[in-house]
């Protein structure tokens, strides 16, 4: 238990995100004498909108899907077979921690461990490599980190930088660190007033399921009425945004899911010619989202929606860029059915 404590506290990786607790004086705490007639006080844009959706400090939950069915592609000697697979599910555990919460600046660090498991129909009958692979499932985690730096009170710099270890072992047997991807953003912002936020950027990310360099948009917004709100990072995720109080709101909208895989081939399902094999696997999750106060800062979260498959191929040469317009061959082109998906979790929010 040792080693995997070790892992997880310094190998997970967050998704865009920031905390930061209240630094600004009350009116009553002020003292005249601190301050010079001509002292001018510097203002600093916060990371945050009104009415945004709160964010997770400490996250605990629990994926579900629904019964789906995996195509595996020939592969060696062994053929193509089809397999029923009964439902998916895991753990999520995510936790983000501010290390620098000031005006000027704010640092979190965040860990993330997360688990897809497959629960296949008459595993007795498989004979596919990539479906005996998946027996023991798919784990991911990392740690990363997020610094939000503002200029002024318009202008702040976004970056972002993560590593993660993503495969099919066992937590008392992690495959080895330089098996690690690493993923970078960088966004650069506006926040015109406290309802509007917004910035562009780029980013080095495994969400395709492959390595890809691509633009990204950060938008966040409030409407006037207070009602409605918009927040997205895309093409990651867009969210439109109801709050029915200020103890709950509903979001309705789309998320992409995304890593590269290692499969380990100790067993040797896989031929012996066929090594370092790295899955591609993406999916876009269309859903709605209901979040409610539970007490003080802890919320609950319900999420129901549908997941379409993007990707779930493999690699044989390991980590490289695969452009999303490439015609670069697989090693496997392998096809899962389209299925509906359920989450539920537990937040410490920040305040």
């Amino acid at each position: 238990m040792k080693k995997i404590f070790i892992y997880f506290a310094f190998f997970c990786l967050p998704l865009y995100s920031f905390a930061q607790t209240d630094t600004t004086k009350k009116e009553d705490d002020f003292n005249a004498d601190e301050y010079s007639a001509t002292e001018k006080i510097k203002a600093y844009a916060s990371p945050k909108i009104l009415d945004i959706s709160p964010q997770k400090l400490i996250s605990i939950g629990y994926d579900f899907q629904t019964q789906n069915q995996l195509s595996a592609a020939k592969v060696g000697g062994e053929d193509a077979q089809k397999s029923n697979i009964q439902y998916n599910h895991g753990l999520r555990v995510n936790i983000l921690y501010p290390i620098i919460s000031k005006n000027n600046i704010i640092v979190n660090i965040a860990a993330n461990y997360w688990e897809h498991n497959y629960a296949f129909e008459k595993p007795e009958t498989l004979d596919n490599p990539l479906q005996l692979s998946l027996k023991n499932g798919l784990k991911n985690m990392g740690l990363g980190f997020t610094i939000f730096k503002p200029f002024n009170a318009k202008n702040f710099l976004i970056l972002q930088g993560g590593a993660n270890l993503n495969g099919n072992y066992r937590l008392n047997n992690i495959q080895p660190l330089e098996y690690l991807r690493y993923n970078f953003a960088a966004i650069y912002g506006w926040k015109k007033h406290d309802r509007l936020q917004f910035g562009i950027g780029a980013t080095r990310t495994y969400l395709g399921g492959a390595l890809n360099y691509i633009p990204i948009i950060m938008y966040n917004y409030t409407f006037q009425d207070r009602k409605w709100g918009i927040e997205a990072v895309f093409p990651a995720r867009v969210n439109l945004r109801r709050n029915i109080s200020p103890k709950s709101l509903v979001m309705l909208g789309y998320e992409v899911e995304g890593h590269t895989y290692r499969l380990n081939n100790n067993s040797q399902v896989f031929e012996s010619q066929f090594q370092n094999i790295e899955l591609r696997r993406s999916e876009m999750r269309i859903r709605m989202t209901y979040e409610r106060q539970l007490k003080g800062f802890i919320w609950v979260s319900a999420q129901a929606g549908y997941r379409v498959n993007w990707l779930f191929n493999t690699d044989q040469n390991g980590d490289f860029t695969r452009s999303f317009f490439g015609k670069k061959e697989f090693m496997m082109t392998n096809s899962l059915t389209n299925p509906f998906y359920f989450n539920i979790s537990l937040n410490l929010v920040s305040p």
